[in-house]
């Protein structure tokens, strides 16, 4: 289960975010750096790792993956990347 959470969501906060992700069997922790709702929509770095998830069933290789404050697509599984890292 793939579970994405914006840092300042005004509908949903962050750390509700994260208590259900523990909660979850297998649940995988997408954060997403910036205001609003529907971080799906607002990283390009989300939108790469769940449309893998579901196009190619890859799962990340951590479970906790930051999107930071930069959209991209091109280091989505990476390290070294300050706009998606894995924890």
């Amino acid at each position: 289960i793939l579970v994405i959470g914006t840092t300042n969501d005004p509908a949903t906060p962050l750390e509700g975010t994260r208590a259900t992700a523990r909660q979850l069997e297998d649940a995988y922790l997408i954060v997403v750096s910036g205001d609003g709702h529907l971080g799906y929509r607002r990283s390009d770095c989300a939108r790469a790792i769940v449309d893998d998830y579901f196009v190619n069933g890859k799962t990340p290789s951590t479970r906790t993956i930051d999107c930071g404050t930069r959209s991209t697509t091109s280091a989505m599984f990476t390290t070294t990347s300050p706009s998606c890292h894995a924890d």
